[in-house]
């Protein structure tokens, strides 16, 4: 009897089939189980679900220094004499440590932009000693930095957001032009509300300092257009869609500090710290402004 070429090779190929066991139901309630979302998974899911729709976008073309300031200068974390009330934790909670308010995940950016000639900064400044800080504006110059502006202001006695704005006799920032921003808290303020602070504070090279980069930019014609029709919260999300970071924040700074009744401002605000690594700090009180004194 003569055997089909293809009725072997079928049958070769049904001999190296391997046969897998159907599983059993217990087998497949293990398996769901172990699938199961840990509360610690459901975190994280929601921290990613948070960053991507995160307020704040930055430009595909976001620019980068060639000079950089090392993801922001840094000595000590608070004064020396305020070292014992520390957490023993590390890192440091930032609620323990002056920070500048400024996207931390995934990582510190270089550089993040203005559209305003005098910029509003923002940090936060927990429990201190210190009655008052130094400001000081670098104008980068190469791989060197040249001091253009510098003024002292108080500081409130209870853990606070803090902003400086850069007043009338400080030079503009020019556009295009990396500027490198730095806060030092004066540890030994020799007066809790002096007069002419810039009499009285002379912080120490030791001092806690953060410094960070800022550029300013100019808006194209379309942002520019629609700067001019929008207000408030929609101005905040306008500036955070456009990647303007530094004006979207202090803009709702100042909303909070109007309309701090506003939920939605709040919300907008909470969004913007938690998605950008800042969720320690969204509950932070903001200190009043106070007086500037000391610019050169």
């Amino acid at each position: 009897m003569m055997v089909s070429s293809k009725f072997l090779w079928f049958s070769l190929l049904v001999s190296t089939v391997t046969l897998l066991p159907v599983p059993t139901r217990a087998a497949m309630n293990s398996l769901h189980s172990s699938a199961e979302v840990t509360p610690a998974d459901s975190q994280v899911i929601a921290q990613r679900r948070r960053t991507s729709s995160s307020p704040f976008k930055p430009r595909k073309s976001q620019p980068k220094p060639k000079y950089t300031v090392g993801g922001g200068r840094r000595s000590r974390e608070v004064c020396l004499q305020d070292e014992a009330a520390l957490s023993k934790t590390s890192p440091k909670p930032l609620n323990q440590m002056l920070t500048p308010l400024l996207p931390r995940n995934p990582s510190p950016p270089d550089l993040q932009l203005t559209l305003a000639e005098r910029p509003t900064l923002t940090v936060y400044v927990p429990q201190t000693s210190a009655k008052a800080f130094e400001f000081t504006l670098y104008a980068q110059e190469g791989e060197a930095e040249r001091v253009i502006y510098q003024a002292n202001q108080a500081l409130p006695q209870t853990p606070a957001i803090v902003q400086f704005t850069l007043p009338k006799d400080a030079p503009v920032l020019e556009i295009g032009k990396n500027y490198v921003w730095v806060v030092t808290l004066a540890c030994n303020t020799a007066h809790p509300e002096p007069r002419d602070l810039s009499a009285v504070v002379h912080p120490d090279p030791s001092d806690p300092s953060v410094g960070e980069l800022i550029r300013r930019i100019e808006p194209d014609s379309a942002l520019a257009n629609q700067l001019k029709r929008v207000t408030g919260l929609d101005l905040a999300r306008l500036y955070g869609e456009s990647g303007i970071w530094y004006d979207m924040v202090s803009t709702l700074v100042a909303l909070r500090h109007h309309e701090h009744k506003d939920t939605t401002a709040t919300n907008l605000w909470d969004d913007l710290l938690q998605s950008n690594g800042l969720a320690e700090l969204k509950d932070a009180p903001l200190a009043t402004p106070p007086s500037q004194t000391g610019g050169n």
